[in-house]
């Protein structure tokens, strides 16, 4: 590295960050939040409505290639004469 700070005060300074961010992330804390019960069914809507939308865009996009393979198909077919 260039500047004022080596490579090994570099490292350093990650591996501090490092340990004082497990040790904020490992520390048991105190969760003073209520969660009413409507909350629950809004995540359940929420994850449905994204896999129900993933489910028809995936659809929508293999029929776009399945038709434009049958296009392709049905040019090479027309081209060809019949024998």
């Amino acid at each position: 590295m260039h500047g004022r700070f080596g490579y090994s005060r570099f490292v350093a300074l990650c591996v501090e960050v490092g340990v004082l961010t497990a040790a904020f992330l490992l520390t048991p804390k105190d969760a003073l939040a209520y969660i009413d019960p409507g909350t629950g069914s809004l995540a359940y809507q929420t994850i449905l409505a994204i896999f129900l939308g993933a489910c028809f865009v995936f659809r929508h996009t293999i029929s776009k290639i399945a038709r434009a393979f049958r296009a392709i198909a049905k040019r090479n077919g027309d081209s060809q004469p019949n024998a």
